[in-house]
């Protein structure tokens, strides 16, 4: 990644920069899926460059990323790094991306998309005394099972009721 994006990779050593001239934010932090202590998520200001920056060391060649902005009303903004360009889509927003020089992108990436199919279901949740809305992938060839983990398994049948509903439920421990 090129110095101007304000993030840049040093052997293991991941550094991170976001300029702020007129000292507006009261703090920056760093919001990532890693495992790092929480002191060490913190930006410190250098009042030499006018800018946040923080200095971690990760045994990876990528980063997702974004930034907690604190301003000094208390307000947090939650943000992608405006001086890094490069963005990856997730279901929750996009994040910010850091790539080592050394990072080979895995071939599965460019593969083609599995051929299936979706379904969409709403699933009683007694314990909210509502329904969950939920839409279920099922790979070709499954007959439209499927069988997703969560506290258990949750076993879909093939067929669809009268309405033209989901079909069968069930939830086994």
């Amino acid at each position: 990644m090129d110095e101007a994006d304000g993030t840049r990779w040093s052997g293991e050593t991941l550094t991170f920069s976001h300029h702020d001239p007129e000292r507006l934010l009261a703090g920056v932090r760093l919001v990532a899926h890693v495992v790092l202590p929480g002191d060490r998520r913190a930006f410190s200001y250098d009042e030499g460059d006018r800018a946040w920056r923080l200095s971690v060391t990760l045994d990876a060649w990528r980063l997702e990323y974004r930034l907690e902005l604190r301003h000094s009303s208390g307000d947090i903004a939650v943000v992608c790094d405006p001086e890094n360009p490069r963005r990856v889509g997730s279901a929750f927003g996009d994040w910010s991306v850091a790539e080592r020089a050394d990072y080979v992108e895995p071939a599965w990436l460019r593969l083609p998309g599995a051929e299936g199919s979706w379904r969409e279901l709403t699933i009683p949740t007694p314990t909210l005394n509502a329904d969950v809305w939920a839409r279920i992938w099922s790979p070709a060839g499954a007959g439209g099972h499927v069988l997703p983990r969560h506290r258990g398994v949750l076993c879909l049948s093939g067929e669809q009721d009268a309405d033209g509903g989901a079909g069968r439920l069930a939830v086994l421990p």
